[in-house]
């Protein structure tokens, strides 16, 4: 969802020419006061409300943002450049039927108003009618053939449709007519890394970063680039960076605040990072700091506790509720360390043994049995502990995830990506590392559910000690012996779970439920539907369940 620019529109009188240059440079506080100081002379003056609406969306408060633009809007009907900005704040919060009857009055007084056109094909999209909305983007490019806006947002929208040809064309046009627009040098950069093309992928990357935009977003990509090239030092340098723009100094003036991963939170979250400073407290990291954190976190789990009707539901922080969490929530405060092994991080499989299991076998798998040495898993065990990275709790299942792009990135993991290459040539050896991701799951709730992955070989292990394990005989996982057709969208066979049970339904075969057991690794083909088995373990933060996926090369690759 673009952010909504702090543009000056009617206002462009002292002091509210003053403020909006403060709001355009990104001082929100500054420019917030001066708006205010307005307000104060004139209650109701229309751009003084609008534009502080503007500040309130920027800091992630869109309940004050929606009521100060339509007060806005009230004193002054005939606003267009209000009417779009509203329309931007409700499409975000996935209110399209609103958005797109205030995108619809913008246009009727204002028709050559084109942002408003580009959000109504934006609600299209985000609706997944890919081809209503390049018939709209098609119609602004052909009646504004100079606007690179219009050229961008066609070419994310023909790159969703994998028409990568159309997208590529329509991007470099962008960038040609604007060489400084950072989105279309972007999503250029993603539609050449569809293609496999990660060299030209990563210098458009490059070419965005030293434009005027969103650097965090550049670098990840850049990132994803690198990794497939087997930069894999490069690629962790990148995440990093874009990391340290997610996650800034609080004295600073800007708007991450906005991001969801800030501003929200699950009962299944808090929990979590409640066992999870009371643990790090025992073991005497800060102890104090810690205790009262963890006492900050349970007063605002137990005001949550009516907002939240299931444990995994995401609910809004108040400002009161983000004062309690204070700026460590969801941030990295600590990393427990887990350096590469000098004599290696495996067992003592045999890995000839490996390669020949899983080439005879239909499907392709095989399992791997004290996958890791000893000191490799008991230091990957106190790094998935300890480490407070566990930032994404989106999941409808209520596990928590950390993933490589965003700390995931220990010395000892990228040893154990590199070494199983090496180890396994005619598996993974001509394959990148695609993915890595760790999954720390709640005692009580589910796993993941039925998918398949985007990936040539999945590599899937678990680090949890086997008496943590109530139900020994489940608790694994689950592979459905049918691969994901070839012409299926990553969204089908990633997320449509009717579509999935329909077509192994008709397929046919007995799954294959494998086992949880302590340090073993499952590896399979990605195109192979499966999920988490039922599993049932001890209460308490030590007993979660945890498992570490790492997913090499391209579906359909080997």
């Amino acid at each position: 969802m673009p952010a909504v620019p702090p543009v000056p529109l009617e206002a462009s009188r002292a002091p509210l020419a003053e403020a909006v240059a403060l709001h355009q440079a990104g001082r929100l506080d500054a420019a917030a006061a001066l708006y205010e100081s307005v307000l104060r002379e004139q209650p109701e003056q229309p751009d003084a409300l609008h534009l502080l609406g503007l500040v309130a969306h920027q800091r992630g408060d869109a309940a004050a943002a929606l009521d100060l633009i339509r007060r806005a809007l009230q004193q002054r009907a005939s606003f267009p450049v209000a009417h779009n900005n509203l329309a931007n704040i409700l499409r975000g919060l996935g209110r399209r039927a609103e958005a797109a009857s205030h995108y619809q009055q913008a246009l009727a007084l204002r028709p050559e108003l084109v942002a408003a056109a580009i959000g109504l094909a934006g609600l299209s999209a985000d609706a997944g009618d890919l081809d209503d909305a390049a018939r709209r983007l098609e119609s602004v490019v052909a009646r504004h053939p100079t606007l690179a806006q219009g050229w961008c947002e066609l070419g994310g929208v023909r790159r969703r449709q994998r028409r990568f040809t159309d997208a590529i064309a329509a991007l470099e046009r962008a960038v040609t007519l604007d060489p400084a627009l950072f989105a279309a040098h972007n999503e250029l950069g993603i539609a050449l890394h569809a293609t496999g093309r990660w060299d030209a992928a990563a210098a458009r990357y490059r070419t965005a970063l030293a434009c005027k935009g969103e650097p965090a977003i550049a670098l990840r990509n850049l990132g994803h680039a690198l990794k497939r090239l087997g930069r894999t030092d490069e690629a962790v340098e990148c995440y990093r960076r874009a990391a340290a723009h997610r996650q800034p100094d609080q004295a600073r003036d800007d708007a991450t605040t906005a991001l969801a991963t800030y501003a929200t939170t699950s009962r299944v979250k808090l929990a979590h990072d409640i066992e999870q400073l009371d643990y790090l407290a025992a073991r005497g990291w800060r102890p104090e700091e810690a205790a009262a954190l963890a006492e900050r976190y349970r007063a605002v789990l137990d005001r949550i506790a009516s907002r939240a009707a299931a444990p995994s539901e995401t609910v809004p922080l108040s400002a009161d509720e983000r004062g309690l969490l204070g700026p460590h929530y969801n941030r990295l405060r600590h990393v427990a360390d887990a350096p590469a092994l000098a004599a290696g991080p495996f067992g003592a499989w045999q890995a000839a043994a490996i390669e020949e299991a899983y080439l005879a076998a239909r499907p392709a798998f095989a399992v791997i049995d004290d996958f890791l040495s000893a000191d490799a898993l008991a230091a990957l065990r106190r790094y998935c502990l300890e480490s407070t990275l566990w930032f994404d709790f989106s999941h409808r299942g209520g596990y928590l995830a950390a993933f490589l792009d965003d700390h995931l990135d220990c010395p000892l993991l990228l040893q154990i990506a590199d070494g199983l290459r090496r180890a396994l040539p005619r598996l993974l050896g001509p394959h990148s590392l695609r993915h890595l991701w760790a999954y720390k799951y709640d005692s009580t709730l589910e796993g993941v559910g039925l998918h398949g992955d985007d990936a040539a070989v999945n590599v899937n292990f678990w680090i949890t000690p086997d008496d943590a394990n109530v139900a020994p005989d489940s608790g694994g996982m689950i592979v459905h012996p049918a691969l994901a057709p070839a012409d299926w969208r990553f969204e089908d066979f990633n997320a449509d779970t009717a579509r999935i049970e329909a077509f192994l339904a008709e397929a046919g075969g007995a799954p294959i439920r494998i086992g949880y057991r302590a340090n073993r690794a499952v590896l399979f083909d990605s195109s192979l539907f499966h999920e988490t088995d039922r599993f049932r373990f001890q209460p308490g933060y030590a007993t979660r369940r945890i498992n570490l996926t790492m997913l090499f090369g391209d579906r359909g690759g080997g």
